[in-house]
């Protein structure tokens, strides 16, 4: 186990109708954070009903734009401010004793395939999810017990931390 571990959130403010959309960052040694997403970005027509039924449910092996990198606490940074994915505005840290890095990396690379859904399995689940094999000390609300904790913006603004801009 390694002492002294960081969560990070990232929120997007804007995304999912302004409901908002959250990506997570795990520091995994000295200054070397493991750090994604799965944006699950709209790709068809505003105005395409039978498009925004499929976009609420993407079966497993479907393509949920799951993407990770590994870097420095300043690259970690800059890909969620400007990236190749969805622009990041602001991320908490949350301060764990204990960290299981490789528990979450596991996990993380696991999300690619178990595809997505609004109401069971999105962005605020797939990150709980990932932070709870990180630590289980980081008194996050748990989105599978309380349907508002579904709600990225809501559910960002419920962690512990201060909210730092990007």
């Amino acid at each position: 186990m390694d002492k002294n571990g960081e969560i990070f959130v990232f929120i997007n403010y804007l995304q999912a109708a302004r409901f908002g959309h959250v990506g997570w960052g795990l520091k995994v040694a000295n200054d070397e954070y493991f750090y994604g997403s799965t944006d699950h970005l709209w790709k068809h027509d505003w105005w395409n009903l039978p498009e925004w039924v499929n976009y609420m449910n993407v079966p497993a092996e479907g393509d949920i734009d799951w993407w990770v990198e590994h870097g420095r606490q300043d690259d970690m940074l800059k890909m969620m401010r400007s990236g190749h994915h969805i622009r990041y505005h602001a991320y908490k840290v949350i301060d764990v004793e204990t960290a299981q890095p490789q528990l979450a990396i596991e996990a993380a690379h696991g999300l690619r395939s178990r595809g997505w859904h609004l109401a069971r399995h999105n962005c605020v689940h797939q990150t709980f999810i990932v932070m709870n094999e990180y630590s289980n000390e980081h008194d996050a609300p748990d989105p599978f017990a309380n349907v508002l904790n579904l709600i990225p913006k809501r559910w960002f603004g419920l962690l512990r931390g201060s909210v730092h801009s990007l």
